[in-house]
């Protein structure tokens, strides 16, 4: 394929001279996942024509299949209905292996069982297409799924050249004109990539690539950009297709008619908190939808002229929203809490203290839709401060004893508390409520501001009543990294904290990590301590 990089005058010849090679053949191991009925593989891509050997490992404790499908002409249906009809046979399912005769069918492996494994041999079809592959053992079909992908070898972005930027409180694209490089390279790859950089920086930076892409004919071209948050995408420094702010990824598509040959393209990304996602794709005549990035989206790309969220996002409207689920930064008990403004939080109920704040976007549900999910949900929002997963009450026979958990390590919640929920109070806003060693205590939260206007805040309200007052009794209020100016705390360099009620000990503790302790001194047997989080760091 080094014919594609020839000098533009030989553009014509090198391209009909490559789509003129033999396909190469492919071979592939798909594995099923044990105990989750899915496919380890749920992307296969090969060229129209081209021998396919596919072999399918079972790892699972139950047999499985494998059927490959022609495309439904109506839409993509996953080959549900040729898991259907298999499902209708009945006692005859097992002699027949749950392959009923189709005439979508391509090929299909027989019943697998358990940690064996089978291999089918086929030609992958001339015309190009998405060729989904299917196990149709009854019930299987819904979730164990993926596809062939068919079409022709395109390359991906030529001189493909990136620029990497930094930024504070990015909440949109930024003027890149105005912006200088922290580091700029080139990727040889030809796929543009947002994650060069993301196990040193998380949030607050952005992108600028820019390449050309090869056109091997007129006509009409469709271009698809999707990210996690923002983007757009240029063709010939023009924009194309636009999708700006903070949310958790969504596609959109545009067709744009092309000369054949060379043509300049630019995509521009910032990543505000969360995860950091940029797909981008293209199709055109004689081919299907090809990456022009590393990231690709597991479910697939689906064509559509308006924004397309692959996931399930909360939205926070006009009262709070609550989330109970498995949450990343939490224990496994954790109960999220958006509020309008774009100000949340997640309340750990192990541990009886507040374990994350962030801004922006509320939760993701896709995860966890079906049943208790997958794995634990991070927020979807940015600005995430981990403020410790440390229990809330401890009693402390002097200042330099360590806060130490009065739990046996495999338990989460410890004895001494008793957790009663949370009620709803005029506005609909949560009130958490938990016992400690015959300590009551309420928690309540109030928003303020507009994360979108960059002065978002939350204020902590922690409310503690007892008949007869403990000695030495302190509320864990941070733990992690910060800087300490008195009662106030800039925490990650994320968020800004202000205590009152009391003067805090603040301890060091490993590392650059601190602990804020708060001596609970209470009065008619009554105490309080508020804690205000702010993420307006200018001031």
């Amino acid at each position: 394929m080094k014919l594609f990089f020839l000098p533009s005058l030989l553009l014509a010849a090198t391209v009909s001279l490559a789509f003129a090679e033999p396909p190469k053949p492919v071979t592939v191991i798909i594995k099923t996942k044990a105990a989750q009925m899915k496919y380890d593989t749920e992307k296969v891509q090969v060229a129209p024509g081209a021998k396919v050997t596919i072999t399918l490992q079972n790892e699972d404790d139950l047999p499985h299949n494998l059927v490959v499908c022609k495309p439904k002409p109506d839409g993509d249906d996953k080959g549900m209905d040729v898991a259907q009809q298999a499902w209708a046979l009945g006692d005859l399912g097992m002699k027949k292996d749950w392959v009923p005769e189709n005439p979508r069918i391509l090929a299909a492996t027989k019943m697998v069982n358990p940690h064996a494994k089978e291999t089918i041999n086929f030609i992958a079809p001339e015309t190009s297409g998405e060729y989904p592959f299917v196990c149709t053992f009854p019930g299987h079909a819904l979730v164990m799924n993926g596809v062939l992908s068919v079409n022709v070898p395109v390359p991906p972005i030529k001189n493909l050249h990136y620029r990497y930027y930094t930024g504070e409180k990015l909440v949109n694209l930024p003027d890149f004109g105005t912006l200088k490089a922290i580091e700029e390279g080139q990727l040889d790859s030809g796929k543009v990539d947002v994650n060069l950089h993301f196990s040193k920086r998380k949030g607050d930076f952005a992108y600028e690539f820019e390449g050309a892409v090869d056109c091997p004919k007129d006509g009409d071209y469709t271009f698809t950009i999707g990210s996690d948050d923002g983007s757009e995408l240029w063709i010939d420094d023009k924009s194309l297709i636009k999708i700006d702010g903070i949310h958790p990824l969504n596609l959109k598509d545009k067709k744009q008619k092309l000369k054949k040959g060379e043509h300049k393209i630019k995509v521009h990304y910032f990543q505000g908190g969360g995860e950091a996602e940029l797909y981008v794709g293209w199709a055109g005549p004689g081919f299907a939808q090809v990456a022009l990035s590393e990231f690709e989206p597991a479910g697939g790309v689906k064509k559509n002229d308006k924004e397309n969220f692959t996931g399930m996002p909360l939205v926070v409207e006009n009262e709070a929203r609550v989330y109970r689920n498995f949450i990343a930064g939490s224990g496994p008990r954790g109960i999220a809490v958006g509020y309008p403004g774009g100000v949340n939080l997640c309340f750990d109920a192990d541990q009886m203290n507040v374990a994350l704040i962030w801004q922006g976007g509320f939760m993701d549900a896709k995860r966890h839709w079906t049943g208790r999910g997958q794995g634990d949900q991070p927020p979807l929002g940015y600005g995430v401060a981990k403020l410790g997963q440390q229990h809330a009450l401890g009693v402390l026979a002097s200042q330099t004893e360590p806060w130490v958990n009065s739990y046996k390590k495999d338990q989460m919640r410890d004895p001494a508390y008793t957790f009663h929920g949370f009620e709803l109070d005029a506005k609909r806003q949560p009130t958490f409520k938990y016992d400690f060693n015959g300590v009551s205590v309420t928690e309540s939260f109030e928003p303020s501001g507009d994360y979108k206007k960059e002065n978002a805040g939350l204020k902590r309200t922690v409310t503690l009543t007892v008949k007869e007052a403990p000695a030495n009794l302190y509320f864990n209020a941070l733990t992690g990294p910060m800087e300490v100016k008195g009662s106030t705390f800039l925490f990650d360099k994320t968020v800004k904290v202000t205590l009152s009620g009391a003067e805090p000990l603040v301890r060091k503790t490993t590392g650059a990590n601190s602990e804020v302790l708060v001596p609970i001194t209470f009065k008619d047997g009554k105490a309080e301590i508020i804690m205000t989080y702010s993420w307006n760091l200018s001031s």
